[in-house]
């Protein structure tokens, strides 16, 4: 997701769910799968760590990608300490996150 009323409407109309270091916000739309990820400065102050916590997200997220159904908007935030996760870890939780959401929703 790239535009800002996309994320606005996925976070405040988007059913949420969460793990121990990330949450997640699910609003279904009309058109194609469309996902947004959230790292904050609380996740680490170093960029090269953040970028490290987005592209294994996105890689994660990816991989369960086929969970998804077309008009689904998924924003995952990581929560503190999402820097120190294994990937092993962070792909077992967005798992969860994602089968979490497609039961509330």
């Amino acid at each position: 997701m790239k535009d800002g009323n996309t994320f606005a409407a996925a976070l405040r109309r988007g059913k949420t769910a969460a793990t121990e270091h990330l949450v997640g916000k699910l609003y279904t739309d009309a058109s194609g799968v469309k996902v947004g990820i959230i790292v904050s400065k609380k996740v680490s102050l170093l960029a090269t760590r953040r970028n490290t916590v987005k592209r294994r997200l996105r890689t994660a997220i990816h991989n369960e990608g086929s969970t998804l159904r077309p008009g689904d908007r998924v924003v995952v935030i990581a929560k503190p300490g999402a820097a120190a996760v294994e990937w092993k870890q962070l792909h077992g939780e967005v798992r969860s996150l994602l089968s979490a959401l497609k039961k509330h929703a």
